[in-house]
């Protein structure tokens, strides 16, 4: 395995296998991460998706003893502002008890939170963060991640949640795929997501659709579908290269694995280079994405003979 390629994909996938389109009973899930935690790739493998209503469920699994689960937990959320906090209160009170009832099993390390539809302008979001950093565990809270639908009218729905995120600490969650045709971003979208985290410094994580290391066109949901090297390639470069929006969506959009090549000195997309420290700077703030299945990306990556 080439350095840049393990930087670039170090602790990349967090295993959502209780979600769509695998929807696994959680005992499955659990055994499956914890097999996953013992294979030659587990390097790739990050965090395990769980919704806080489910964390008692995952305390009480008797994982094996040197088992040590990381979980990124999903918010309640809520339809207005009011309902969020509301249920981010209780969501506190799911991980309180799971963190000091399993210390030894389970660590809640990151929380992923989907904003309400009014929340969309600047002043709201720092205003909601604010509330959330009250709100959550004294100590080393988790690092929070706030999703949005980029949807209709987006541009400024994303500036203003961007904008609105900067300089606390905590992140962005973009939905870069779905069931159907109409829950995948375009490639614009995509770039103008990474462009403006990149701008203002603030983590950019994804979730759902990136099966496949390169995008491609998938016959299921009859679409064009967002590949895992493409976006984090393009995640990489636009912060090592300041890269501006029209290369970024080049990249997203390049098909041809031809194009990309990873060594020990680095990786290089379409020209563009950035080495191996490089791309484990960038990392820092381009996290990771969530996918029901571990199998599936690393089989395509053992197909490209990547692994």
């Amino acid at each position: 395995m080439v350095s840049s390629l393990r930087a670039l994909l170090h602790k990349v996938i967090d295993y959502a296998g209780l979600f769509p389109p695998a929807r696994l009973p959680l005992n499955d899930c659990l055994l499956n991460y914890a097999k996953h935690l013992k294979e030659r790739e587990h390097w790739m493998l990050g965090r395990f998706v769980c919704p806080t209503t489910r964390l008692a469920e995952v305390g009480s699994f008797a994982f094996h003893p040197d088992v040590r689960l990381r979980v990124s937990a999903l918010a309640r959320g809520g339809n207005t502002l009011a309902e969020f906090v509301e249920g981010l209160q209780a969501d506190r009170a799911a991980i309180a008890e799971v963190s000091h009832g399993f210390v030894e099993i389970v660590k809640v390390d990151a929380l992923e939170a989907r904003l309400p539809e009014e929340g969309s302008t600047a002043d709201q979001v720092r205003a909601l963060v604010q509330q959330c950093q009250d709100i959550l565990p004294n100590g080393p809270a988790p690092t929070v991640v706030y999703e949005t639908t980029i949807a209709g009218n987006w541009q400024p729905r994303l500036t203003g949640i961007v904008r609105g995120l900067s300089g606390s600490g905590h992140g962005f969650k973009l939905r870069t795929g779905g069931l159907d045709a109409a829950a995948f971003p375009s490639v614009e979208q995509v770039a103008a997501a990474i462009v403006a985290c990149r701008d203002a410094r603030v983590p950019i994580k994804f979730t759902a659709g990136l099966h496949h290391p390169f995008r491609r066109f998938d016959a299921t949901v009859q679409t064009k579908m967002h590949g895992f090297l493409n976006v984090f390639v393009a995640g990489v470069l636009a912060h090592v290269g300041r890269l501006t929006d029209r290369d970024v969506q080049s990249l997203l959009g390049d098909e041809d694995p031809s194009h990309f090549r990873f060594d020990e000195e680095g990786l290089s997309g379409q020209g563009f280079q950035a080495s191996t420290e490089q791309i484990r700077q960038a990392r820092q703030v381009v996290l990771s994405f969530g996918s029901c299945s571990f199998d599936e990306p690393r089989e395509d990556l053992q197909g490209l003979k990547l692994l």
